[in-house]
């Protein structure tokens, strides 16, 4: 009985030293997989000089391939010049704040990590300056 017990409890607690860190291995995963769509899109917007429609469509696809969707694209997509909402394009300019571009997205994570005190939500940005010169 007592090795039975023993067994029992050993095997519990190697089950739960094991899960941890392959948990968070694919936490940090999907960390690195958003930020690499996040720089993706970033540098099309210092081309572009704006996030196009498309590339937002693209975007939000993309954040839902890897289990992490955006549930509100107008909420949970920060960038400071966006074709949906009319914004006009950010240029290339001698001032640097005048000619800077940033993107942060902001997603669920889904399904949820099953670690304790995880986070629910995921959010990667990043800023650089426009290339684009007048259209």
């Amino acid at each position: 009985m007592q090795t039975i017990l023993g067994f029992l409890i050993g095997i519990t607690f190697t089950i739960v030293i094991l899960f941890q860190p392959i948990e968070t291995y694919s936490l940090q995963v999907r960390h690195q997989s958003a930020e690499k769509i996040v720089n993706k899109y970033l540098t099309r917007i210092k081309l572009d000089g704006y996030l196009t429609t498309v590339d937002e469509n693209k975007m939000i696809n993309e954040f839902a391939n890897i289990g992490c969707p955006i549930e509100n694209k107008d909420t949970d997509i920060i960038v400071n010049a966006r074709e949906s909402r009319g914004d006009t394009r950010i240029l290339r300019n001698t001032d640097p704040t005048a000619g800077e571009v940033f993107l942060t997205v902001k997603c669920k994570l889904d399904p949820k990590p099953a670690v304790p005190n995880a986070p629910e939500t995921l959010m990667v940005g990043g800023t650089d300056y426009s290339e684009r010169p007048d259209p």
